[in-house]
């Protein structure tokens, strides 16, 4: 069985301070994130060029030459090693700047897993993961080794030629429902206009694979509407509609209050205003969410069903005007 580790994400407030350092920090990520993408790219790139891996294709009514779909011959360990000298690299803390380059890898390892799919004829053609926004910000992830505790904090190191320069200690305080003996990884992450620290943690759970306590040949289907939310049916005969009104409302008004803030403005027009709107508007569905699927799970639990069916159409419900 794999071991199953829990994100709890709390909304973090820094200081003047502390947010300034921090968002240096997630723009060097961010940049570190982007030297890597282009340097494995540019290594792919040249690599099909020796190799004339070029191939004919129509696109409408004219002939093109383009390059063929291959892998990306990249490595996490290669990457660390060509990027170890880059001065982003320089600016954050190792292992923060490892996960960063880790992060591009595992893009790579899945671009290379869609490419065998592509040619199955399982899924459309992908493109070679590419970069970020110049100038964004790019979450800073700490493994479990790099962190210390110091009463109720967990103290973030942060790379020796930046420390020469700051004036203050990074630090999270730690929620008092977690022990810092069960901290896998924390994640400070910029979003809409805030922090946000992520609490990787072992709760001790194991994955279950089987479980004796339910029957795997019942079914509990879902079908996700507009006028009902979700409406369910199992295979024993019971049926349950889940509406949430309140959700929907909130949803018009937040919709209405965005199209008059933005009127006259331009469509890609957005302020601090429109990011703290637009996170309660998150914050509301991702609870409404995660209050649906405990029921139905619960439910599930109750009835001993060991299958979920939820209904997914493509391009469903695209004219509907809501």
């Amino acid at each position: 069985m794999s071991q199953i580790f829990k994100t709890i994400t709390i909304r973090t407030k820094f200081d003047e301070i502390e947010k300034a350092f921090w968002t240096q920090q997630c723009q060097i990520s961010n940049s570190l994130f982007n030297v890597a993408v282009y340097h494995f790219r540019q290594s792919h790139f040249n690599q099909l060029d020796k190799s004339n891996s070029f191939s004919m294709y129509w696109k409408g009514d004219e002939l093109r030459n383009g390059r063929k779909l291959c892998k990306v011959k990249a490595s996490y360990a290669q990457l660390c090693s060509d990027l170890k000298n880059d001065s982003n690299y320089s600016a954050l803390y190792s292992q923060v700047a490892q996960q960063t380059i880790k992060s591009v890898a595992e893009s790579v390892s899945s671009y290379n897993v869609l490419v065998d799919l592509f040619f199955k004829g399982e899924v459309d053609r992908p493109s070679v993961p590419k970069y970020r926004k110049s100038g964004g910000m790019y979450s800073i992830t700490y493994p479990s080794q790099a962190i210390k505790y110091d009463c109720e904090y967990a103290v973030l190191p942060v790379a020796q030629s930046v420390k020469n320069d700051l004036y203050f200690e990074p630090k999270v305080e730690i929620p008092d429902y977690i022990d810092f003996d069960s901290i896998r990884e924390v994640r400070i992450r910029p979003s809409r206009g805030d922090f946000w620290v992520d609490w990787i943690i072992d709760d001790g759970k194991k994955e279950i694979r089987s479980n004796p306590d339910l029957s795997y040949s019942q079914f509990l289907a879902i079908d996700h509407g507009v006028k009902f939310w979700l409406s369910c049916i199992t295979t024993k005969g019971k049926s349950l509609i889940i509406e949430a009104p309140q959700l929907k409302t909130s949803l018009f008004q937040y919709q209405d209050k965005v199209a008059k803030y933005k009127k006259g403005k331009s469509d890609k027009y957005w302020d601090e205003y429109l990011d703290e709107l637009t996170s309660k508007r998150n914050l509301q569905v991702k609870d409404a969410v995660n209050k649906a699927a405990r029921f139905i799970i619960n439910r599930c639990l109750k009835d001993r069903i060991g299958n979920l069916v939820i209904g997914w159409n493509e391009t469903n419900k695209q004219s509907i005007k809501i």
